[in-house]
C-alpha cells in the first residue's frame, strides 16, 4: 500500500489542489477504498461467469445421424447398427453428418469395407448426441451441427457485438447520469436478459437475448472500472487493478464448479444469473464517484462523500473540513458547458497516438485471451479441469504482473507480457496435435 506522503509534499493552496490531493488527505488508499473495491468485486466476479458461459453452453457433444426403426433390420447391437448405417472417417470414428442412403447389412461381416460416396447422404432424421457429459446444450437444443454449426459458434459473436455496442451506449449514459445509477440499471437489465436467454424458445430469440445481455454487461464493466479508478489515487491504481483482476480469476474457478454441477444449459444460465439478486442489494453501500459529482457541480454531495471517506479511513474530520474551499474550486474548474464526444480522443496528435495504440493493444489482448479460453473444449481434455487450470494459472500471472508494474512501469510490463504471449502462442501452434 505504501506510506502516505509527508505534509510538506501535499499542496496547500486550495486553488491548486487536485482531486488526488483531496483523496490523500482523506486517508489515501485506506479502509474506505478497500470496502468499495471488495463490494464491486461481487458483480465483477459474476461478469466473468457470463463472459465465459459459452465454453459450456455451446459445447458440441459427439453426435451422429439419428437412425430410425426402419433402418434396423434385426436385433442388432448399437455398434453393429452404427456400422450398417453410418460411414466411418479415416481415423475410424463414425461420421457426424453423413449416413448411408440404405442400410448396409453386409458390412457387419466386413467392417473394414466402405462404399463409394454415391451411397452416402446427409442426415434426414436429425441427430443423436452423446449426453454423458452434458445433459443439454444450445447445440443439442436446436441441432446446431453440420450445416448449422456456424450458428452455434455465432452465439458468442452476438454476445460480444452487444458488448461493443453497450460500451458506446453506457459510456455516454454513465457520464450523464452517474456511475452508481447506471451500474444499478445495468445489473437489473442483466438479470432480465439473462432470464430471457434461459427461457428462449427459439434460436433467434436466444441470439437477440444474448446480444442484449452483452450490451448490459458492457455497462457493468465500464461503471465498475470507473468507480474503482475514481475512488483510488494514481499511486494505488495498480493495487486496485490487481484486486479486481483476482476476482475475475476467482470467477473462472467458480464457473468451472457451477458448470460441473449443472449440466443443463438453461439451468446453468439461471445459476449464473441468480447471484445478481444479492449483488443488487450491495449497490446500496457503493458510493457515487465524487470525481463525477464535482464535474457536475454537485459540490455538497461530493464533499459529504469525501468526509465519509475521511471518517472511514480514520482521518480527523475537523482537519479535513478546511478543504471545502478546495472542493469548491475543483467543482468550478471541472464544471463546463462544453460537451465531449469520442472524436475528442483523436483531436490532437498525442491523443490520436495513445487512442490508436491502446485500441490495437486491447484488440490483441482480447483476441488472444478469448480465442484461447473459449476453445478449451477443442483441446481434447476434460473440459471442466482444463477450464479450472486456465483460471488457476492467472493467479501467479497477475501476481507477477503486479511486481513488474511496480518495478518496470506500465510500458515495459506491457511489452514483456505481450512478447511472452506471442512466443507461447507461436510455440503451441507449432506443436503436433495430441493423439
Amino acid at each position: 500500500m505504501g506510506p502516505l506522503p509527508s505534509p510538506s509534499n501535499i499542496v496547500t493552496d486550495p486553488k491548486k489542489m487536485t482531486f488526488d490531493d483531496l483523496l490523500i488527505e482523506a486517508g489515501g488508499f485506506g479502509r474506505f477504498q478497500i470496502i468499495v473495491l471488495l463490494i464491486l468485486c461481487i458483480p465483477r466476479l459474476i461478469i466473468l461467469l457470463h463472459f465465459l458461459q459459452h465454453v459450456f453452453i455451446s459445447v458440441v457433444p459427439p453426435h451422429h445421424c439419428a437412425i430410425s426403426a426402419q433402418r434396423n433390420p434385426g436385433n442388432l447391437s448399437q455398434e453393429d447398427l452404427l456400422f450398417i448405417n453410418i460411414p466411418q472417417e479415416q481415423d475410424g470414428t463414425f461420421s457426424s453428418c453423413k449416413m448411408y442412403s440404405q442400410p448396409q447389412p453386409h458390412l457387419i461381416l466386413n467392417k473394414s469395407q466402405t462404399i463409394n460416396g454415391s451411397g452416402v447422404q446427409s442426415c434426414d432424421q436429425g441427430w443423436e448426441y452423446d449426453l454423458s457429459t452434458f445433459s443439454s446444450t444450445t447445440v443439442t437444443q436446436w441441432d446446431l451441427v453440420c450445416s448449422r454449426r456456424g450458428l452455434g459458434k455465432a452465439v458468442a459473436t452476438f454476445f460480444f457485438i452487444g458488448v461493443m455496442v453497450g460500451a458506446v451506449i453506457f459510456g455516454d449514459l454513465s457520464d450523464r447520469y452517474g456511475r452508481k445509477m447506471m451500474l444499478l440499471v445495468s445489473m437489473l437489465l442483466a438479470m432480465v436478459f439473462g432470464g430471457l436467454s434461459a427461457c428462449s424458445i427459439s434460436y433467434p430469440m436466444f441470439a437477440v437475448s444474448m446480444a442484449l445481455s452483452g450490451c448490459t454487461f458492457s455497462g457493468l464493466i465500464l461503471n465498475i472500472i470507473s468507480l474503482c479508478v475514481e475512488w483510488v489515487d494514481m499511486r494505488h491504481r495498480t493495487d486496485a487493478a490487481i484486486i479486481t483482476g483476482v476476482c475475475w480469476s476467482i470467477g473462472g474457478c467458480v464457473l468451472a464448479l457451477i458448470a460441473y454441477l449443472v449440466r443443463d444449459w438453461r439451468w446453468l444460465l439461471v445459476a449464473i444469473t441468480a447471484p445478481f439478486v444479492p449483488a443488487v442489494i450491495t449497490i446500496w453501500w457503493v458510493p457515487e464517484s465524487a470525481r463525477w459529482l464535482l464535474t457536475k457541480g454537485r459540490t455538497k454531495e461530493a464533499e459529504a462523500l469525501l468526509m465519509q471517506c475521511a471518517a472511514a479511513n480514520g482521518c480527523s474530520l475537523d482537519a479535513f473540513k478546511k478543504n471545502s474551499e478546495s472542493i469548491q474550486a475543483l467543482a468550478e474548474n471541472g464544471t463546463s458547458s462544453q460537451t465531449y464526444s469520442y472524436l475528442d480522443l483523436f483531436r490532437t496528435p498525442r491523443l490520436r497516438r495513445i487512442s490508436v495504440c491502446c485500441g490495437l493493444v486491447w484488440f490483441g489482448v482480447a483476441f488472444s485471451y478469448y480465442g484461447i479460453i473459449l476453445n478449451v473444449s477443442g483441446l481434447g481434455f476434460d473440459i471442466y479441469l482444463t477450464h479450472l487450470l486456465y483460471s488457476l494459472v492467472e493467479f501467479p500471472g497477475k501476481l507477477g504482473v503486479y511486481f513488474l508494474m511496480n518495478h518496470l512501469g506500465r510500458r515495459w510490463s506491457l511489452f514483456l507480457t505481450m512478447f511472452m504471449t506471442g512466443v507461447c502462442i507461436g510455440v503451441s501452434a507449432g506443436m503436433p496435435p495430441c493423439k
